[in-house]
């Protein structure tokens, strides 16, 4: 890892914690995620590890099942209307509210696997005191669509 990837920022995260969090930011970041194999030995943070810590410190949130429905094709969610003989017609968004409207939290919890997480407005302030990190690793390209 080079040395100044090993540089810790004033609120005591490396700049693969300040990655992860732009990376919540732009994309979907599940619990599925998988990093690509240079993010350990380029960022020097094994990421699940980075996901729990950010969490922990409140700058990324671990969301339920409810929040994490949009993740799901529309495949996915007409089998769940199917096990509640409800309707499959529509489009994506029509399909989601109608899960939404007709599923518990708790039956989606149980249901559901794949959770999203996303960035907290703690996490968004640390990531614009370090936005200087992103760009220096090599993110310009997306960085500059945000």
């Amino acid at each position: 890892v080079p040395c100044a990837n090993m540089v810790r920022t004033e609120e005591g995260l490396l700049p693969g914690h300040i990655v992860m969090l732009w990376l919540m930011e732009v994309s979907s970041i599940t619990n599925e995620f998988i990093a690509p194999q240079y993010f350990e030995y380029r960022y020097g943070v094994e990421a699940e590890e980075a996901k729990r810590l950010l969490v922990d410190k409140g700058y990324a949130v671990y969301c339920g099942a409810r929040e994490s429905l949009s993740l799901l094709n529309a495949d996915v969610l007409k089998r769940l209307l199917k096990g509640k003989d409800l309707s499959l017609s529509g489009k994506k968004e029509e399909l989601l509210q109608r899960v939404l409207n007709n599923f518990s939290g708790e039956e989606l919890d149980g249901l559901i696997t794949l959770r999203r997480y996303r960035i907290a407005p703690e996490g968004t302030a640390v990531l614009d005191r370090h936005r200087d990190i992103i760009k220096r690793h090599g993110m310009k390209a997306m960085y500059s669509s945000k």
